[in-house]
């Protein structure tokens, strides 16, 4: 059962990673508000993605860099490149390149190759893994505490940065649509979930928005401390000894050229 529980806390590193206020100023819930609306408004757009991790886990030390790069033209219908390189170990590395393209009937089909190899075809019935725009409107609707800290340049581009907390409530949403909830099941009766959520603290949320032309630049979320929470009393509650030490986990995306992204096809290779 240990080796179950190591393997489902690491994939829950992705899982929540990469899935969707009393005191909140008004105009700063606006100015955010307003340029999710135009972001979801754009035609096409470019975004990096970013996952950095690095734990110890049972005595051993991992490091885990997630990099994608993802073209997106979302009009007449969605097409996607993606270039994803995955490290791990700090030695152990390969690059991912994907195309996407929506059909007739709504569904994805996906063309990938890994390292430049030979090309496979899947089919998918949604690309919303891809979508940084829909990932930032989950978070959206869960902020909380929302902050204007400061002005930063980012990118060469000036931008407005608020400091954000996402609620409870979205952790036990994120758990269900990840699956994650399922390893409540393995655990001993005595243990509730919902004393699990409302420990788990605040996950830190921030975004920099480009208010000359009201779109986002950037958003950040700092996992490490919710997540090593987590990890604490999921292992006590299985009566696993051995430790997980967080020392660095954070996802960051990056928008750019949005609405100037120049067309792109499907290799004809990869549909052969």
């Amino acid at each position: 059962m240990k080796k179950r529980i190591f393997a489902l806390l690491l994939c829950a590193v992705f899982a929540l990673s990469f899935t969707a206020c009393a005191a909140t100023p008004e105009d700063a819930r606006k100015v955010l508000e307003s340029a999710m609306e135009n972001v979801n408004q754009a035609e096409s757009m470019s975004y990096g993605m970013e996952l950095a991790a690095s734990m110890e886990i049972a005595g051993q030390a991992i490091d885990m860099n997630y990099l994608m790069d993802i073209d997106s033209i979302m009009k007449p219908s969605i097409l996607l490149r993606i270039s994803m390189t995955m490290e791990l170990y700090n030695a152990l590395s390969a690059t991912v390149t994907s195309y996407v393209e929506q059909n007739a009937d709504g569904s994805f089909t996906a063309y990938s190759t890994v390292d430049g190899y030979s090309w496979e075809r899947t089919e998918t019935p949604s690309a919303l893994q891809y979508d940084a725009a829909g990932i930032m409107d989950s978070y959206m609707d869960n902020l909380e505490e929302i902050r204007h800290v400061g002005t930063e340049r980012i990118e060469g581009r000036v931008a407005d940065r608020y400091d954000c907390t996402i609620r409870r409530e979205y952790f036990e949403e994120a758990f269900g649509m990840s699956g994650m909830d399922s390893l409540f099941d393995i655990l001993p009766a005595s243990f509730s979930a919902e004393d699990f959520y409302n420990s788990l603290g605040d996950l830190k949320f921030t975004i920099w928005i480009d208010r000359q032309a009201m779109l986002p630049v950037k958003y950040s979320i700092d996992m490490r401390d919710v997540m090593q929470e987590m990890y604490n009393k999921l292992l006590s509650a299985a009566g696993v000894t051995d430790s997980i030490t967080i020392g660095m986990l954070s996802t960051t995306v990056t928008f750019r050229d949005i609405n100037n992204v120049a067309p792109f096809e499907v290799p004809a290779e990869a549909k052969q």
